[in-house]
């Protein structure tokens, strides 16, 4: 009776606060490999301890913890790790690889890019302050990788994509890239960067793309803000953007000259 009673006021789901915390414990990626793609496992089974608690619950990948669900990962080796996660003496996570695709939608607040990759190598920047690429697509034989550089609002860089390699700054205060939703929080409340992201879309809905000058682009509310020296020059709203094929080093959106 006891335990029916626990079961009834404890479910299967965690508390975010519990899973916030769980995230800054293990340095947002699995505990064993650093991945920043992670699911929230239960050390204790939870069919047997009917309880959330942080120093119970470990991030795990997908497939570190499909190897603990059938039995090919032990819970010595966990328990080593949930001692010290990966990512805990790293200043980013390791990658998780977003895969090439054919296309790409682009969406920049609410201005729709469109870029012809036919035809071969290319790279396209979507955001460039002179000669640096905060967001881009490069072309390979007609298969599309995404290129991400996001930064807070002093120009510090807290998530880089090379090629389609995903990487977080471990200190920030929180990270989560559920489905195709990709947050980074300033503190409790505090979105500094929302994206939708997947091999064939990325929509900026919210995100910093600064130098440490303060000169860049900040995206919110559907506008894409240019910035100088942290003051912001001009708006950018609606709008659709098309770009032919060739044309080495376009750029839809450029502050300064490539020198």
């Amino acid at each position: 009776n006891l335990i029916n009673k626990t079961m009834e006021k404890v479910t299967r789901k965690i508390p975010e606060p519990i899973k916030r915390m769980v995230r800054q414990k293990c340095y947002f990626g699995c505990i064993i490999c650093g991945c920043p793609v992670f699911t929230y496992d239960h050390f204790e089974d939870f069919a047997l301890v009917y309880e959330h608690t942080i120093e119970n619950i470990n991030l795990l990948c997908p497939n570190h913890h499909t190897a603990k669900t059938t039995g090919k990962l032990s819970k010595d080796r966990i328990l080593e790790a949930s001692q010290i996660p990966f990512n805990k003496l790293r200043e980013k996570s390791s990658s998780f690889n977003i895969e090439k695709s054919r296309t790409v939608e682009v969406l920049v607040g609410g201005t729709k890019i469109h870029k012809d990759f036919t035809g071969g190598v290319d790279d396209f920047a979507v955001l460039m302050v002179r000669c640096f690429c905060f967001l881009g697509l490069e072309s390979d034989e007609n298969w599309i990788s995404i290129y991400l550089n996001l930064t807070d609002e002093n120009g510090n860089i807290l998530l880089t994509c090379d090629n389609g390699e995903l990487q977080v700054n471990t200190g920030v205060y929180d990270f989560i890239y559920e489905g195709t939703t990709l947050i980074i929080r300033r503190k409790k409340g505090v979105i500094l960067c929302e994206i939708s992201l997947s091999n064939y879309k990325i929509h900026i809905k919210k995100g910093y793309f600064l130098n440490e000058n303060k000169v860049g682009f900040i995206v919110e509310n559907g506008t894409t803000k240019f910035m100088y020296n942290g003051i912001a020059k001009n708006t950018f709203t609606d709008g659709e953007m098309s770009f032919p094929k060739g044309f080495y080093g376009q750029a839809a959106f450029r502050i300064g000259k490539c020198v």
